[in-house]
Order: C-alpha cells, then structure tokens, then sequence
C-alpha cells in the first residue's frame, strides 16, 4: 500500500475493533470448551448425559469445518460490499468490513446469550 493510498480505518480503529472481538472470541471458545462438558459430562458428576462423548465431540468438529467453508465465502462477500450511509440509516457505517463486524457481534452477543 502506497503511503497516499486511503485506508479504510485508522490504526486506532484496529485495535478498537481487535478489543471488541477479544470479546467475541472469549464467548466463542468460552462456548467451545464448555460445550462438550454440558452435552456429556463425565458420569460420576451427576449430571443428566444427553449425548456420548463422541457425538458431541463430532458435532463440534463439523461446526470447525462449517466455518472454513463459510468463512471464505463471507470474506469474499465483504470485498465486495461497499456502504455509504444516507439519511434515513439508523446507523451510519462505511466501508466494506465494518457492517460485518458491528451486525456480526451484535448477533454474536445474541446467540451466545
């Protein structure tokens, strides 16, 4: 990038962004490593197992495969788009990623609730 190319946002913004997704992050593992636990935990906890170990596990190895196909394609789509906000937007938010991370952590912070 040539030093009188336009960024799409500051080096402050980055790192804003990067600490809002440490957030999402932390839900999402948060999710990952306890998940398994509360589908089929150990026996002699006490707790009601639903599913065998290996069914959950499965079902958390297809989730990881999901998303490396599905993340590309978002990927791909964000390079595409191109917002300007007009009058009537509720929010205005420019640029190609932006939408993504603002709608996508706001859902993010939805379904892990």
């Amino acid at each position: 990038m040539s030093r009188t190319a336009e960024r799409e946002f500051s080096a402050r913004e980055g790192v804003l962004f990067m600490l809002a997704y440490v957030g999402i992050q932390l839900g999402s593992e948060t999710f990952n490593q306890w998940g398994v636990f509360f589908y089929s935990p150990p026996e002699d906890s006490g707790r009601t197992i639903y599913i065998t170990i290996g069914l959950a596990g499965t079902m958390f190895i297809i989730a990881t495969f999901w998303d490396a196909i599905t993340d590309p394609l978002i990927g791909w789509w964000s390079d595409l788009t191109h917002t300007r906000p007009g009058r009537m937007r509720l929010i205005p938010i420019r640029g190609r990623r932006r939408p993504f991370i603002f709608w996508g952590s706001i859902l993010m912070t939805l379904t892990f609730i």
